[in-house]
């Protein structure tokens, strides 16, 4: 069942793995690795709820596992349990647990100028916000970025510059969009975070480009911000699989939300259906599907799309009215 999913997960069909999932957890409940890999499958499918109710488990089990035997645990596993876990609740628009679970994430690693997947997962909370929508948080956010640590302050300048974009101030998003760029130059985000997971630099070009195109919205460039969506989604979709995603704010619901503000909802039906392909069963898109058929008067999915979402964010605090802010 541990393989299975594993072998599935990654594929456009994850959902046939659930079962095992399922079971897992009833098997295995003391065995940590087993009870958070039923995770994987759940964030997949978007069952977010369950993805953070099976790592909170997970937890239990390492604490009690350190309580019977300092160092019993790998603790090379610790960071990733816990950023599933924090992706899970900020898929799921649980803001308070997100920040919660990403800050736990970030004090279980020590990122220095090498470990730029260790940088990714310092970031979580600000990624978290932008998920979310908290731009006066990001807006007054002090996280500590050293100098060297290259991937952090790019991460920081999206957060920075998505949040100035949507609280109006385009010449201080420009600047973080400057910064980002400037920042791409270390020639060693071209080096994979590990032999089975993507290039920062890649992930960096679809930060880039999702930042460039609100802007460009913004500025009522319509026609460039459409071309820098284009090119985050070619970005997005070279990025090799992994859990959570090297990328965890999919360039298509940016797409989605702004071609139906601008009356588009054929193309955002189109958008949102390739995205769900890619992501099945993600909440945010499924709010995007589900208003752009509305729109269009489409009614006979919009029943089975609303549960779905619904289901994806049980325990949100409030139910996302977009698939992207």
């Amino acid at each position: 069942m541990h393989y299975y999913i594993h072998v599935t997960e990654a594929s456009r069909k994850p959902e046939i793995a659930l079962p095992a999932a399922d079971s897992l957890i009833k098997l295995f409940s003391g065995v940590a690795h087993m009870v958070h890999m039923s995770s994987h499958e759940y964030e997949r499918f978007g069952y977010y709820s369950k993805g953070v109710d099976a790592n909170e488990k997970a937890d239990k089990s390492l604490v009690l596992y350190d309580s019977l035997a300092k160092g019993l645990f790998p603790m090379v596993h610790v960071p990733h349990y816990y950023s599933v876990d924090a992706f899970c609740a900020f898929s799921g628009a649980m803001y308070k647990k997100a920040i919660q679970k990403s800050m736990t994430c970030r004090n279980s690693i020590t990122p220095n100028k090498e470990d730029m997947y260790a940088q990714y997962l310092y970031m979580f909370s600000e990624l978290a916000m932008v998920r979310l929508g908290k731009w006066q948080d990001i807006l007054s956010d002090t996280t500590f970025i050293n100098n060297e640590w290259t991937y952090a302050g790019i991460l920081y300048d999206f957060a920075k510059g998505m949040a100035y974009t949507k609280t109006g101030n385009q010449s201080k998003a420009e600047i973080c969009l400057q910064q980002l760029r400037e920042k791409k130059n270390d020639k060693a985000l071209h080096e994979q975070f590990d032999p089975n997971s993507s290039r920062p630099s890649d992930c960096a070009t679809v930060a880039e480009n999702i930042l460039l195109a609100n802007i460009r919205f913004q500025q009522k460039r319509y026609k460039e911000a459409l071309a820098a969506f284009q090119t985050a989604i070619a970005s997005e979709d070279i990025l090799t699989y992994s859990e959570p995603k090297d990328w965890v704010l999919p360039a298509r619901q940016y797409l989605g939300a702004f071609l139906m503000q601008l009356g588009q909802m054929k193309e955002a039906e189109s958008v949102y259906r390739e995205d769900l392909l890619w992501n099945p069963g993600n909440g945010w898109s499924l709010v995007g599907l589900h208003q752009a058929l509305k729109a269009q008067g489409k009614t006979s999915e919009l029943q089975r799309i609303r549960k779905q979402y619904m289901n994806s964010f049980s325990d949100a605090e409030v139910i996302p009215t977009t698939s992207a802010y």
